[in-house]
């Protein structure tokens, strides 16, 4: 159940460098419909392009959404220069 179904909600940098050297922010991904969400941040240190030739470095946190398909959620991130968080419904979910 949920096969190809790919919600998600993305921040990218409002430049033309590409990805993911500025950085990307997941407020919310699930993949395939598993019923976990994952927020992440990305990043790339070398300047390069994409993930080659290394897997580009990034940070997050997960959490079971049992009613994604059911419900109305809120989804959210807060960020600064010195921490980030994920919020489902309100609460940081680590």
């Amino acid at each position: 159940v949920g096969a190809g179904i790919w919600p998600a909600h993305w921040l990218m940098p409002d430049n033309a460098a590409c990805w993911p050297s500025n950085g990307e922010i997941d407020i919310m991904e699930m993949i395939n419909g598993d019923g976990v969400l994952h927020g992440t941040y990305h990043w790339q240190v070398d300047g390069n392009c994409g993930d080659k030739p290394h897997t580009h470095p990034s940070i997050g946190s997960e959490t079971a959404d049992p009613g994604w398909a059911t419900a109305y959620h809120e989804y959210a991130v807060e960020y600064s220069p010195t921490h980030i968080v994920w919020l489902l419904d309100g609460v940081v979910y680590q």
